[in-house]
């Protein structure tokens, strides 16, 4: 009997809870590869247990999608693309797999937006209808959801949807803002079930009173939205599972209001699976507020912190909390990344304290200057993230944020691939959309959507 042979008896010859411990080591191609060898690594490597397993255990960049809901083919798809968007991530040279364009014949002033769920369903919205494309599928250029309403405007001001993809570990809520000629406008939520055709379904029809609404994103089940007021108001929260609404407490005693008038220029508003976190943005210092659901309507203001530089386009990475220990007394750790006013992108931390205050870690080396970014997080502290920069061309710049380093360098997390990406569709964009697990960078036009695919 030959050694290979041997050595597969042996391995057969173990119990199944350690051949798939062993086999999680594995990467997914070579996994593929085993399950040729042998009947028996054929059927251990079909076992959704094993499959399981492999996702838990891998270092690979993966979405954090909740396993119990997710097929063996799916997990086995998932783990391979990961393999290879990570062998492409991690090389010298960047170049585009794929590139489709999906054009439209528009009578009127073109595409108004476009979003892109769980890196396969894309949104692309009209002045008076919207239309949602399964970019996977072989007839990937045939709307699966159309509507279009007449003498109806419909905006998609998405806000904070573009730095979260909390859709892959929960239910995906697309609101879109409807607007005809009664006094009454509406937050139209739709809800996206990818197990049934046509996929997307109207759940909530929430009215607002005001005729323009200045943004409205969803994020672990709360939707937030403006409604148009001065730049010094707080948004109006609904919780869409109980379909209540909440209000922020008014402004902090700590914030004058000479501060809020004169030297805020800004606001961001960052739902957690704990807190919603408002961000105050000024150009020399940026004030962190944290706030939790009452019995009332009311968002009680729990932490409040002063950031001394000052941010825009802020993005949640992660929310770890912490056993409170007395001498740090810290409840919440957020990894963040966000694009500093003089230092460019950025990766930092911000710590919630048992006593109400906030305070910040923030690194020392100067990142790259970058505008419109777009995270996808695997909330395990790492995340991916795209944005682009205007010099002589729009180029796509791609980063691995990493907070999982040791504590002699906990700053130092935002790292630039060696090669930034010229992408010449970039140029004449209004917009992108990207999806840093799936490698999918859709761009916008006026006329039509150019989708591009790096694995």
């Amino acid at each position: 009997m030959s050694t290979s042979s041997r050595l597969q008896l042996q391995l057969h010859n173990l119990p199944e809870d350690i051949l798939f411990k062993i086999g999680s080591f594995l990467l997914p191609l070579d996994i593929i590869r085993l399950r040729q060898t042998a009947k028996w690594t054929r059927d251990f490597t079909s076992h959704r247990t094993f499959w399981t397993c492999c996702f838990r255990n891998s270092p690979l960049f993966l979405p954090p999608v909740k396993l119990e809901h997710q097929e063996n083919v799916t997990l086995e798809r998932l783990l391979i693309r990961a393999q290879r968007l990570d062998a492409y991530w991690d090389g010298n040279v960047h170049q585009i797999k794929h590139q489709r364009r999906l054009p439209f014949q528009l009578s009127r002033d073109g595409i108004r937006a476009i979003e892109l769920y769980l890196g396969q369903y894309l949104l692309v919205g009209f002045f008076s209808g919207f239309s949602l494309f399964d970019l996977d599928r072989v007839d990937w250029d045939t709307p699966i959801f159309h509507i279009s309403e007449d003498r109806v405007r419909f905006a998609y001001r998405t806000g904070y949807n573009r730095r979260s993809n909390s859709h892959y570990s929960g239910e995906v809520y697309i609101p879109i803002i409807r607007m005809d000629n009664s006094p009454e406008s509406s937050i139209v939520l739709w809800q996206l079930r990818t197990t049934q055709y046509p996929p997307l379904i109207k759940i909530d029809n929430i009215s607002i009173n005001f005729s323009v609404a200045s943004s409205a994103w969803v994020a672990h089940g709360f939707l937030i939205y403006h409604l148009g007021q001065t730049s010094s108001s707080y948004p109006l929260v609904y919780h869409i599972t109980t379909q209540k609404r909440y209000q922020f407490e008014s402004v902090s005693q700590h914030i004058s209001q000479t501060v809020w008038t004169n030297h805020i220029y800004h606001h961001e508003y960052i739902p957690t699976a704990r807190y919603i976190l408002a961000m105050h943005i000024g150009y020399q210092e940026t004030i962190l507020e944290a706030f939790r659901v009452s019995n009332a309507d009311m968002l009680v203001r729990t932490h409040f912190g002063v950031c001394p530089k000052g941010l825009t386009e802020p993005a949640l990475i992660s929310s770890v909390p912490e056993e409170v220990d007395l001498s740090s007394g810290t409840v919440i750790t957020l990894s963040l990344a966000a694009i500093f006013h003089h230092d460019g992108l950025q990766a930092f931390r911000a710590f919630l304290h048992r006593n109400g205050t906030i305070s910040f870690e923030l690194p020392s080396a100067k990142g790259s200057s970058s505008y419109s970014l777009t995270v996808s997080s695997n909330l395990h502290e790492r995340a991916r993230a795209a944005s682009r920069s205007a010099n002589s061309t729009i180029t796509l710049h791609l980063h691995d944020i990493d907070f999982r380093k040791s504590s002699d360098e906990p700053t130092e997390a935002v790292g630039v691939c060696p090669s930034s990406i010229v992408v010449p569709e970039l140029a004449d964009g209004v917009d992108h959309a990207w999806d840093g697990f799936k490698g999918r960078l859709c761009i916008q036009n006026d006329s039509h959507v150019d989708i591009l695919d790096f694995v």
